[in-house]
């Protein structure tokens, strides 16, 4: 299933370390966005890795499943590329 994964993480050391953890399942399409194709199972395993990095009383984390039956039906305007972490450090 795909994912998108948005977050605010105040702290940029913290906010670097998810950025990278999930530049690894998937890619990015905002500074702060990614989608991620995963498992149910996979999809548990970052939610807990992102939940070990980031501060719980500042930082928020939402992680959105798109099903197979809406995917068609996304629309993307404007530049549609995947960004890398050179375009946003």
């Amino acid at each position: 299933m795909k994912y998108v994964v948005v977050y605010d993480i105040s702290d940029t050391k913290r906010r670097n370390k998810v950025s990278r953890l999930l530049s690894s399942y998937g890619s990015r399409v905002q500074f702060s966005c990614f989608e991620i194709e995963t498992s149910l199972s996979g999809v548990k395993r970052i939610e807990k890795e992102i939940s070990d990095i980031i501060d719980h009383d500042t930082d928020r984390v939402f992680i959105f499943p798109i099903s197979h039956y809406v995917i068609d039906k996304v629309e993307k305007f404007g530049v549609v590329k995947e960004l890398n972490e050179s375009t946003v450090l």
